[in-house]
């Protein structure tokens, strides 16, 4: 038996994919302001591929 749902497992996931944007939203306001090239990694999060979800 698992600790957590797939339910609550996605939502958690979910939680770290909008947190990692708004930080990398963030870097890129911060980049721009003090003139440090910041270039974001991807700008779209690519479609869940896993089984578990």
């Amino acid at each position: 038996m698992s600790a957590y749902s797939e339910l609550q497992l996605s939502s958690f996931v979910d939680q770290v994919f909008e947190r990692l944007r708004a930080i990398e939203e963030q870097l890129t306001v911060l980049s721009e302001k003090v003139g440090v090239p910041y270039a974001a990694p991807a700008k779209s999060v690519p479609e869940r591929s896993w089984s578990w979800c």
